[in-house]
């Protein structure tokens, strides 16, 4: 749903598997004068902060690959009242 403004697992995975189908058909039938963006894997020194943020509030991310930390998001829980002690 578009209203929402957290999508479900299963509808990004959909989303991503239809943008690299629809850019493969892109370089497939322009391959000449296609132009295809594609994001860098970030680095170690760009996830610092959301490193030292999610330790902060006792989380422990896996940045090891990209899998990993969409693993690692997934399981996270923090409570309330855990947020509301480190950012009062």
């Amino acid at each position: 749903n578009v209203s929402n403004s957290r999508s479900k697992p299963d509808d990004l995975e959909f989303m991503l598997a239809a943008n690299i189908s629809v850019a493969k058909k892109i370089l497939e039938h322009f391959p000449l004068t296609s132009l295809l963006r594609r994001h860098p894997s970030p680095t170690k020194e760009m996830l610092e902060p959301l490193i030292q943020t999610a330790t902060a509030v006792g989380l422990c991310l896996d940045v090891t690959s990209s899998k990993a930390l969409a693993d690692s998001l997934d399981q996270a829980v923090v409570s309330q009242h855990t947020i509301g002690q480190n950012y009062d």
